[in-house]
């Protein structure tokens, strides 16, 4: 009940800050959309998983709520964890800004720094996130408590090449992990994104070095989207991963 408690209490306050900017956002001529993202998580060793997302967009505004489960069986006892978020995309002299900040139930508060340097076609990536270290199921599949960099530019054919590295700068983990991500438009109304990471570190500190690869291909079609992905030794555990996400947007 406390943990719920304690959610409820966060949930509110991002509920509070996003009242805050919804006349602004009115003001602006924006409209919402929407995205709601079904996964299913396909675990070597464990049980498998869901979780269901739902992301609104309102201009430079997001705002987003989800819920993962875990499966129990004789060894393991059934997770499910409700998170809540808000991410704000700021136009800045240099680029662009983006803070956000994430809440979850079993107490976890995590947030992170993004900052665009340059222009849309090309631009350098640097941030840092942080959490409270509180129980989470890390969703991202990289590390929260690290710094990233990286580097994007957009190709003559409509696509846009993104590489980018981040790694644990906090827990001595020695956690690493380097993207590179080729999303292109087929056509109007087609886009093709490919992400392959490799990655390199220890569950925790003092733990054995473990090595994993990870394969991702997503599809956009109108308004629909799918994406599947191979991850070797997840969010550097003894997992290996199939997941499996088909959404809509609205």
């Amino acid at each position: 009940m406390g943990d719920s408690r304690i959610f409820i209490t966060q949930a509110m306050t991002l509920a509070l800050m996003a009242s805050s900017w919804s006349v602004q956002a009115e003001a602006e001529q924006e409209i919402w959309s929407y995205k709601f993202a079904p996964s299913y998580y396909n675990n070597s060793n464990q049980q498998q998983a869901w979780d269901m997302n739902l992301r609104g967009n309102y201009g430079k505004h997001t705002v987003w709520i989800g819920h993962y489960v875990q499966g129990e069986d004789g060894s393991t006892e059934k997770f499910q964890q409700t998170r809540a978020g808000y991410e704000n995309a700021m136009s800045m002299p240099f680029g662009m800004l983006v803070p956000s900040v994430q809440v979850a139930t079993s107490g976890f508060v995590g947030g992170s720094l993004t900052a665009q340097v340059g222009s849309l076609d090309q631009y350098a990536l640097i941030g840092v996130g942080r959490t409270n270290l509180q129980t989470y199921y890390n969703l991202n599949f990289d590390p929260n408590d690290a710094i990233t960099v990286g580097y994007a530019r957009r190709l003559p054919d409509r696509s846009m090449l993104t590489a980018y590295y981040l790694w644990d700068d906090r827990l001595s983990t020695s956690q690493e992990v380097a993207h590179l991500v080729w999303r292109k438009w087929i056509n109007d109304t087609q886009r093709l994104t490919i992400d392959m990471a490799v990655k390199k570190g220890r569950p925790a500190a003092g733990e054995a070095v473990v090595n994993g690869h990870i394969v991702s291909i997503g599809l956009d079609q109108d308004q629909l989207f799918f994406k599947f992905a191979l991850d070797q030794k997840v969010n550097f555990s003894d997992v290996n991963q199939i997941r499996a996400v088909a959404g809509v947007r609205f």
